[in-house]
């Protein structure tokens, strides 16, 4: 039978850029050997016969079948670039490829034909197309031999692959001309077809043992805190060449580069042997200034676009849009990763064998306070993003604060200031949306791209602290959204951890964070006026500061800093309580403003009750308890119309009907000792109304609010369920509880 098809290959996205697969208009020898490696096969019985596709080059033309095509100047050609071009191209009867024979000698016998590619590159084409398919009235098995020897892939003898795939491979090539019978041509075909692409992947997976193994030599070179039997087994691993043995089962670097006699698998085996072998001498080598970054997975957020082996929840994603993702921006700058108009978290549970003490997180990152140019420009803003290390959070920078200035600026280096005007930058012209922002005195990056810059060029880097103990930490990135700023960004790049032990000066740079984080509380109430808190923790914080300063001993400066860090860990609880305060002070501003034609006497009182929440809001003089006790009494205070009320299908004292969706004041519910409120009501008799209308519904109030049954269904009162959850409405369900007429008890 003889097999025929048209189809083209290409190596990698058509481009006449220097160094490119198709610079001059054909496939260049240093690209051929590894991506020319589409084919098309015919397998019979198990055993396959196979062919590569043309190049693109090959069929070029000097005249355009005017369809979506790619020219080179080199050879004054074109090529396709659309199917609907190469649909055009084969029907002028270009791009056949060479025909592939095969023998069939039984009805048993099972074929299988098709196309397949391993290896490739961006923009890697194989378009095919009008398979023909013969049965030859007479014909030779040398018609198959001959077809295998045109097809010997000769510019393999290039690549550095397993030695036992080019072995096999050469052993192939050297008997299929002298194969003389159908099951040997066969055999060997089959050697032929499939080793080209395992010799490919084994060269490529060489080379990337290779290139680990120095990337992980260039790290060792950086670590000359290392010591010990373990780093010394490091080295040895790393410069020797030495036969496998106890400790190097499959040798040592060179012995293995030498050898090459271990698979895709084993070499991917391998670069985690190698690592661990570093991992090792780090983690025997701990001391203070220690680098232990290595027990952070994917420290660098590079690995995936969604955060990989790092945990992650979002607490609130604006409706206006948002973004969330890692190994964002120019990636060969600088990967960024980061959030957009989210509240979220991003953090990692480690166990490792390392000392307790202070460790420090360094990482570039900044939130930015809104959208561009809101806010302080000098970057004194309230800033709700932190950095941490268990429950010691530290705020990230300010945008603001990390702008580099004009005189410091240099475009294509530490800012993107110029996205498309500067041909000595790079990726002059890519992503031009994303160019810094100018705030008059510098600049400060706008969309990841830029901030890749920013990374990169070293800026915006934060060092905090925290104190482990057991070998257990949790470390990461948040933004808490307290205060929210709509259009707030967060960024972030590669984390790195270090070892301080109990060191004076980190002890120092934790009493700086503190200090500062401070300053930006009370900024963000007395100056900004986005939040507020109990000045309790204020004063509370100040004098554990004071302990710390005046303790003598290592000891008491640790007890007196997590005294500190734990009132700071008390300021969110804060906020939400005094949140409640100011939501209540609006509340009544605004009732003032309603009631003041209407009923001037509740207007006042409402605008007595906001006037007296105000100066609490700004003066945080209740604690966070009394903060919320205090809110209660205003929702309770029945000068206010507060307090609860039941609601519904009720009667009045004469026994009028009250209107379901009218608010009144017929049947307060009255506080008791216990604590529960409790009203005696009279509900309608709706039995004779149809349908669901029969039902009679009630439900509790307490001025705007409005309080229901939990659930959508099992909410009908009967003397055997008659305890329910009741929860506040936030979404209009209207899930009231349901019974017949007659007299209640609710509490």
């Amino acid at each position: 039978y003889r097999l025929r098809l048209q189809g083209l290959t290409r190596a990698e996205q058509w481009s006449n850029d220097p160094g490119a697969a198709y610079e001059t208009g054909e496939l260049s020898e240093e690209y051929a050997p590894l991506y020319h490696s589409s084919q098309y096969f015919a397998e019979v019985n198990g055993k396959k016969i196979a062919n590569r596709f043309m190049d693109i080059a090959e069929g070029r033309q000097t005249v355009r079948v005017n369809e979506t095509e790619n020219y080179n100047a080199y050879t004054d050609a074109w090529v396709p670039n659309s199917r609907t071009a190469c649909m055009k191209y084969f029907a002028r009867g270009l791009y056949w490829n060479e025909p592939l024979y095969f023998a069939i000698e039984s009805v048993e016998d099972s074929v299988n034909v098709g196309v397949e590619n391993s290896i490739y590159l961006y923009g890697n084409w194989t378009v095919w197309d009008s398979w023909r398919l013969d049965k030859l009235e007479s014909g030779d098995i040398d018609l198959i031999c001959n077809q295998q020897v045109a097809a010997i892939q000769e510019e393999l003898d290039g690549l550095k692959p397993q030695v036992s795939l080019m072995e096999a491979y050469n052993e192939a090539k050297d008997a299929i001309e002298n194969a003389s019978t159908l099951e040997e041509i066969m055999n060997i075909s089959d050697v032929l077809a499939r080793t080209p692409n395992l010799i490919r992947r084994s060269h490529l997976a060489y080379e990337a043992f290779k290139e680990a193994i120095q990337a992980l030599a260039d790290e060792r070179a950086e670590r000359d805190d290392l010591n010990g039997a373990a780093t010394d087994l490091l080295d040895q691993y790393l410069n020797d060449d030495a036969e496998p043995s106890e400790n190097f089962p499959n040798g040592t670097y060179l012995n293995i580069m030498e050898a090459r006699t271990l698979s895709e698998e084993e070499l991917t085996a391998e670069i985690a042997f190698a690592r661990s072998l570093f991992e090792n001498a780090i983690m025997t080598s701990i001391s203070e200034g220690s680098d232990v970054s290595n027990i952070i997975k994917n420290a660098a957020f590079d690995e995936d676009g969604n955060f990989k082996d790092w945990e992650t929840s979002r607490t609130y994603e604006s409706p206006n849009g948002y973004n969330f993702s890692s190994n964002t921006g120019f990636t060969d700058i600088y990967p960024v990763a980061g959030t957009w108009n989210t509240a979220f978290t991003v953090s990692q549970y480690i166990v490792a064998d390392i000392p307790d003490g202070i460790y420090e997180l360094e990482a570039p990152a900044f939130y930015r306070p809104g959208g561009n140019g809101t806010g302080d420009q000098e970057g004194n803003d309230y800033v709700p993003a932190d950095l941490f290390i268990n429950d010691f959070y530290t705020p990230v920078m300010n945008i603001y604060a990390g702008r580099v200035l004009y005189a410091d600026a240099i475009n294509g280096v530490n800012c993107r200031y110029d996205a498309s005007g500067d041909p000595d930058a790079p990726h002059n012209g890519e992503s031009t949306s994303a160019q810094d922002w100018d705030t008059g005195d510098g600049y400060v990056p706008e969309q990841r791209q830029a901030v890749s810059f920013a990374f990169g060029g070293g800026r915006y880097i934060n060092n905090v602290y925290g104190i482990v103990q057991g070998g257990e930490l949790r470390l990461g990135i948040r933004n808490t959204g307290k205060p929210w700023y709509e259009s707030g960004m967060t960024m972030w790049g590669k984390f790195k951890l270090t070892y301080r032990g109990y060191n004076e000066e980190a002890i120092e740079a934790m009493v700086e964070n503190f200090q500062k984080r401070l300053d930006a509380l009370k900024w963000g109430r007395d100056e900004q006026l986005v939040m507020s808190y109990s000045q309790s923790h204020i004063d509370n914080i100040e004098a554990y500061l004071a302990e710390v300063e005046a303790a003598t001993s290592t000891e008491a400066k640790l007890a007196a800093i997590k005294k500190v860090n734990d009132e700071f860990n008390t300021i969110l609880d804060s906020y939400d309580a005094y949140a409640e305060l100011l939501a209540l002070g609006e509340y009544c501003l605004d009732k003032a403003d309603e009631y003041l034609e209407e009923n001037p006497d509740l207007s006042d009182a409402f605008d007595v009750a906001y006037n007296e929440i105000f100066e609490h809001y700004m003066s945080g003089d209740l604690t966070d308890e009394e903060a919320r006790n205090y809110c209660q009494s205003i929702l309770n205070d029945p000068a206010l119309g507060g307090g609860y009320y039941v609601q519904g299908d009720l009667l009045d004292a004469e026994g009028n009907k009250l209107a379901y969706d009218v608010r009144n004041t017929n049947y307060p519910m009255t506080a008791q000792e216990d604590g529960t409120f409790t009203a005696t009501v009279f509900v309608q008799d709706r039995s004779n109304l149809a349908n669901s209308d029969a039902r009679a519904g009630i439900y509790l109030s307490r001025m705007e609010e409005r309080y229901e049954c939990q659930y959508s269904s099992r909410r009908f009162i009967t003397p055997a369920v008659n305890k329910f959850k009741v929860v506040l409405d936030t979404n209009d369900a209207h899930n009231d509880f349901q019974t017949v007429g007659g007299q209640y008890k609710v509490t």
